[in-house]
């Protein structure tokens, strides 16, 4: 996928919250399925005192990705880094399934579209 369009707006209230694991799902008229990471961010603290396991921590500090994927063949997975930094609340389909909207918690919103010849 590439990214097309990306917009900022501001929030009137930060974040505070520590957001873990959630995942966000959306179905194309194409019959592809597009799904989110999810992630966590580490405190300081946490980062230098760690009291979980290494891999735990490891996995932890994954980031927003998206991946893409076509029920009929689950084992070919399109997947790439969304570069949001807040959490993805949302993934959204247009009515051709060709483009993909996503939105974070920061008030970031890319649309992105599908390379010729994928999928």
């Amino acid at each position: 996928m590439d990214l097309i369009y990306d917009v900022v707006w501001s929030t009137s209230k930060p974040v505070k919250s520590n957001p873990c694991g959630k995942v966000v799902v959306a179905w194309s008229c194409r019959n592809l399925i597009a799904f989110s990471t999810g992630y966590r961010k580490l405190d300081l603290n946490e980062e230098h005192n760690p009291s979980g396991t290494n891999g735990q921590n490891k996995r932890s500090q994954v980031t927003n990705g998206i991946n893409i994927l076509d029920p009929d063949c689950p084992w070919d997975v399109c997947s790439f880094s969304s570069g949001h930094e807040g959490l993805i609340q949302t993934l959204s389909w247009d009515g051709t399934g060709s483009r993909l909207l996503s939105t974070d918690l920061v008030g970031v919103c890319k649309l992105w579209t599908m390379k010729a010849g994928s999928y």
